[in-house]
């Protein structure tokens, strides 16, 4: 059974619009792989935890994969000790599983109740095979790549690293093991059914195409990716899977790569990317769907306009982070951004009637109320553009493997204690009164709430975590 835990995060809510592509993966390379096992996939952003008990115990699975972040190990922890109910063997994958990777490295003795396995890094498709093939043949489990194995005196990790698959020869998501989609479609609509204009909208979140301009060489200080690194499909395969998506009823396609404006920049066949993208389109597929993807506000010009309008792009999700230059450069550390960007990305996009999806990040270290004002009043303006569909304002909060977290993770442990459940409420909290000198935890709170209470009365989407 592989099982994507319900999160205890509320922000704007799309996580319950899209499936998990990430274990349906998974789940489609063990079908290849190994046919003869059963595989069950059970997805917790729109099935509870109770039903996700119920479902370890009615399929009884003898291994138990567990996909975990930050926002739902919580309820993975749950899961993990009914799965031992049962006498599972259970894994962890996915982001938080690397923390505690590193969580365990440095502190040997302590103890993950319940765990068996974990498995490091992106796409551990093949180890998670090569693990299941030993456990069914009874064979070693200590030489397999990217894997953590409990052992007498802890959990004991390989050495052998894992060669990452490019995207054309990685395995798509199965959709078969899906049983609902209405789940999504009905979860997306919830939200965003003023925003499509009466159209009846299939959603469905695809990565075809990864990295970041920006790159992994001056990150933002609350990144916590590490592989930013551009891969993408050939124009053509692009577009024949979109077909063939929008051949099983899709008809809203979000795509996830880290900022798709990026792509003018990465030389494909003499032209860039992003105009080949847009120059190969099918005439078959235009007008037949619409997308939602990131990009990023100093990338938004007359080439990236034109290629997005050409593929059907309908709303862009922006890291706006603040609205004051100095927060910008020397907090977020955002580079070759400044706030006017933010406003002249908006108001080009607001004039093709592309929609804006504006996210904040307030509490970097040099974050004031002077700054906090300015990110107020540049939400003011682009609450009142027409196609601004979203403000989301999210204090920072660092995470493991961003350079914030390097900063804080002493302190946060000298006052929660180390433990293997982060509390990101606390943690953003901590880095407030810790290392930002200016403003308060209330004070951000207060335009947390001042920024909500004006979005929703503008009949927008308002979002924010903690």
């Amino acid at each position: 059974m592989l099982v994507f835990p319900p999160s205890s995060l509320n922000g704007v809510g799309m996580e319950n619009s899209f499936i998990p592509n990430g274990i349906l993966s998974i789940a489609g390379y063990l079908r290849l792989n190994l046919p003869e096992i059963e595989i069950k996939v059970v997805d917790g952003s729109v099935t509870n935890n109770e039903e996700i008990v119920d479902e370890i115990y009615n399929f009884t699975p003898d291994i138990v994969g567990l996909s975990v972040l930050l926002g739902n190990y919580k309820s993975a922890k749950i899961l993990l000790s009914e799965a031992k109910k049962i006498g599972a063997i259970t894994v962890l994958g996915n982001h938080h599983a690397k923390y505690l990777i590193k969580l365990l490295k440095y502190n040997p003795s302590f103890s993950l109740d319940n765990v068996d396995f974990l498995i490091n890094g992106k796409r551990g498709e093949d180890s998670f095979l090569e693990l299941i093939i030993a456990i069914e043949k009874g064979e070693n489990t200590f030489n397999i790549p990217q894997v953590g194995v409990i052992d007498e005196g802890g959990f004991v990790f390989n050495k052998y690293p894992n060669k990452l698959k490019k995207l054309p020869d990685r395995i798509e998501p199965d959709l078969s093991f899906v049983n609902n989609f209405s789940k999504y479609f009905r979860a997306y609509s919830r939200i965003f059914k003023n925003f499509h204009n009466d159209v009846e909208i299939r959603p469905i979140n695809i990565n075809f195409i990864e990295g970041c301009h920006q790159g992994c060489n001056e990150p933002c200080i609350y990144c916590c990716l590490k592989d930013h690194q551009m891969d993408y499909l050939h124009p053509e395969d692009y577009w024949e899977r979109i077909s063939l998506l929008i051949d099983k009823g899709f008809n809203y396609f979000f795509e996830t790569c880290n900022s798709l404006s990026s792509l003018q920049y990465e030389i494909y066949n003499g032209s860039n990317y992003l105009e080949c993208l847009s120059k190969t389109i099918p005439t078959n597929l235009k007008g037949k769907f619409g997308m939602m993807v990131y990009a990023r506000a100093n990338e938004i010009n007359e080439s990236s306009l034109k290629a997005f309008k050409e593929i059907g792009v309908h709303r862009v999700i922006f890291g706006f982070d603040s609205g004051d230059n100095t927060v910008l450069k020397t907090g977020i550390k955002k580079q070759g951004i400044n706030s006017s960007d933010n406003i002249k990305a908006a108001k080009i996009l607001d004039k093709e009637e592309i929609q804006t999806y504006a996210c904040y990040v307030p509490g970097s270290k040099s974050e004031t109320y002077e700054s906090l004002e300015n990110s107020y009043l540049q939400i003011q303006e682009l609450l009142s553009l027409k196609n601004t569909s979203v403000i989301e304002f999210t204090s920072l909060a660092p995470m493991p493997g961003s350079i914030a977290w390097k900063e804080i993770c002493k302190d946060y442990e000298s006052l929660h204690g180390i433990n293997d459940e982060i509390n990101i409420t606390d943690l953003a909290k901590t880095w407030i009164d810790l290392k930002v000198k200016n403003v308060s935890w209330e004070l951000i709170q207060e335009y947390k709430y001042k920024i909500e209470n004006l979005t929703i009365s503008n009949n927008k989407v308002f979002g924010g975590y903690y």
